[in-house]
């Protein structure tokens, strides 16, 4: 039976047809066509990251969850819908074509209209313009759906990339993608990235250090047994010591700088003090400590210099690998449709068991 057929029994079978319940049919019938659009696009389809061409079975949960989700609308969706509406500059013609890109974006993603609605309210709190927005929400629910994580997390934490390191929006798919890296190089979860990462920005942007170095510090610590929040710290307390002891760490050979006054980089930099620093760990890190460097800042350049192959390995995995990203999205909602058969599948098997007598 279509989709509009199964729906338009359930509001049918409603003893009071409000106006409410005769807008949520009208958004129903137009869902419908939206899906059909979306099935017919769907091996093609644009996130901003490239062309993520879905398989069979991703499709299939997607537009499930697409199904799942219409079977529940009620009034609040519009309640979401018409927040949304408030932080943007746009035409009514301008909203409701945003509002039919939602509407293709829940259908391709499996996520609901209320998420992405929700998702696309902090989007334009963000100060990202209406011609943008649903580049951003789209890319932001890809990155959301590899990350196992939700949207507001995943933009939170990949704009105040963007804002700390003076980038553009443009720069966020590659933000993106490379969180998802570190996640996978390090030993964090999504959600302990976005809470604690903020922290070191700040401190390498001050020393001159990429988002891949900052990053590839961080996570390399957290490898080393130390927790997200800790090694987030470190990473930057180290970077803030390497500024400001710089001049002490030229009378034991180790440049910070290159003679044009640029960082030279993480990598080289602790392969000097690694060849500098002797003695046990415990020793080196005093050494540290009586040149100036704070204790974290000690451990983390000691932790690192120990294990300089793993901070090498983690930062040669930050490529910033949009596709990669995209196909860890498409793997995800292909799981998502297994788990969803499963679950039909032992539906179908209980059933029986319970009408029997």
């Amino acid at each position: 039976m279509p989709v509009n057929a199964e729906v338009s029994m359930i509001i049918s079978a409603k003893d009071q047809a409000s106006g409410a319940l005769r807008m949520v049919e009208q958004r129903v019938k137009a869902l419908e066509g939206t899906i059909m659009r979306a099935r017919a696009t769907m091996n093609s389809l644009s996130m901003g990251f490239g062309k993520l061409a879905l398989v069979s079975g991703a499709a299939t949960g997607a537009l499930a969850g697409a199904v799942g989700m219409l079977t529940k609308m009620n009034i609040s969706i519009e309640d979401h819908l018409r927040t949304a509406q408030t932080m943007f500059d746009t035409t009514e013609q301008g909203w409701q074509d945003m509002e039919k890109q939602l509407e293709e974006t829940a259908v391709q993603t499996g996520r609901t209209l209320e998420d992405l609605a929700d998702a696309l309210y902090l989007v334009g709190s963000a100060g990202i313009p209406a011609e943008k927005a649903m580049t951003v929400l789209k890319q932001t629910a890809i990155a959301a759906t590899a990350g196992a994580t939700d949207m507001q997390t995943a933009l939170s934490s990949g704009i105040s990339i963007i804002n700390a390191y003076g980038l553009q929006i443009e720069d966020l798919s590659r933000v993106y993608a490379l969180q998802f890296e570190t996640v996978r190089k390090g030993l964090m979860t999504y959600e302990q990235l976005a809470t604690d990462f903020g922290v070191v920005a700040p401190a390498a942007k001050q020393l001159g250090a990429s988002l891949e170095e900052a990053l590839a510090g961080y996570a390399s610590l957290t490898k080393m047994g130390i927790s997200s929040a800790e090694s987030a710290t470190a990473t930057s307390r180290a970077f803030l010591d390497l500024v400001s002891k710089g001049e002490k760490l030229k009378k034991i050979g180790v440049e910070i700088y290159d003679k044009y006054g640029q960082f030279r980089g993480l990598l080289p930099v602790i392969d000097d003090l690694r060849k500098k620093l002797k003695g046990t760990q415990e020793e080196q890190a005093a050494l540290l400590e009586e040149i100036g460097f704070e204790m974290r800042a000690a451990r983390a350049i000691v932790n690192w210099a120990a294990a300089y192959e793993t901070l090498r390995d983690t930062m040669e995995g930050l490529r910033g690998d949009t596709d990669a990203l995209v196909r860890a999205a498409e793997d995800m909602l292909v799981d998502l449709d297994r788990l969803r058969q499963t679950s039909r599948a032992l539906q179908a098997l209980v059933r029986p068991l319970r009408a029997a007598p």
